[in-house]
């Protein structure tokens, strides 16, 4: 899998993926030390709750997917692919919180992180009507209120009780696009082109 992107010069920039939008601080240490070690301990937090390191060499690349590997950092997967999951800190954290957003963010991750997709994929969950998030400009978007609002490239599709519900149908959105979207498709432009009709009649049946 590709986690390197080429940025200017000689150089590569690799994002370290958070698990429902939270890093433990033995992480955060071994990201201080991995740009400290192969890159000019620089770090950008990206807007899908990723860590940005740049600077890399490409001679390093191994020993930096080594370091990875050996210091629980998961690296994002560069393409057409679902990308991070973001997520509010959600009910456990939050007051305001209605729904356990990290623990759906990561199950959602479990289920379709790396698939080869016609496109790159965005999802995020947010725990309250608040949307701190902003779910309504992804792919998908979650937000608890009175269970949980699934909503469509902005558009509210409806909204569930369970997560067992919840997760069939995101899994039935995802498995339809990549199946019948063209290559480089973005899902909004899927859905104008299948109608969402047609679209919300096979997710429901799913």
């Amino acid at each position: 899998m590709k986690h390197f992107v080429k940025q200017r010069g000689n150089f590569f920039g690799v994002r370290v993926k958070s698990s429902g939008g939270e890093f433990t601080a033995a992480q955060f240490g071994a990201i201080q030390t991995l740009a400290e070690t192969f890159g000019r301990g620089q770090v950008h937090v990206t807007s899908r709750q990723e860590i940005s390191v740049p600077f890399i060499a490409e001679e390093n690349f191994d020993a930096v997917e080594n370091f990875c590997a050996n210091h629980g950092l998961e690296l994002c997967t560069i393409g057409s692919t679902l990308k991070t999951v973001t997520s509010c800190q959600g009910r456990e954290v939050c007051r305001s919180g209605l729904i356990d957003a990290p623990k759906i963010a990561r199950e959602i991750e479990r289920r379709h992180a790396n698939k080869s997709l016609p496109a790159k994929f965005l999802i995020g969950v947010t725990g309250c009507p608040h949307n701190c998030m902003k779910v309504d400009t992804n792919d998908i978007g979650i937000v608890g209120a009175g269970g949980y609002k699934i909503l469509f490239c902005g558009r509210e599709f409806l909204t569930v009780r369970d997560e067992a519900t919840l997760y069939s149908i995101v899994d039935a959105a995802i498995n339809f696009f990549a199946t019948n979207a063209h290559n480089g498709e973005r899902f909004k432009k899927f859905l104008e082109r299948v109608g969402v009709d047609e679209f919300t009649k096979h997710i429901r049946h799913e």
